[in-house]
């Protein structure tokens, strides 16, 4: 996933629900990742630009 406008893998929350992964910055939803268990994700996921 990229990250842009000075967010950071820090500024995340990563959290595992029913059927996958939600990953939050503050209270917005960036993303979902059905079928994916959270522990999979980590700061190498990510790249920043800009």
């Amino acid at each position: 996933m990229v990250l842009v406008l000075g967010l950071s893998f820090a500024n995340l929350t990563v959290t595992q629900g029913n059927t996958g992964t939600f990953i939050y910055a503050g209270n917005d939803l960036l993303a979902t990742l059905n079928g994916v268990d959270a522990s999979l994700i980590t700061s190498d996921d990510f790249f920043l630009v800009g």
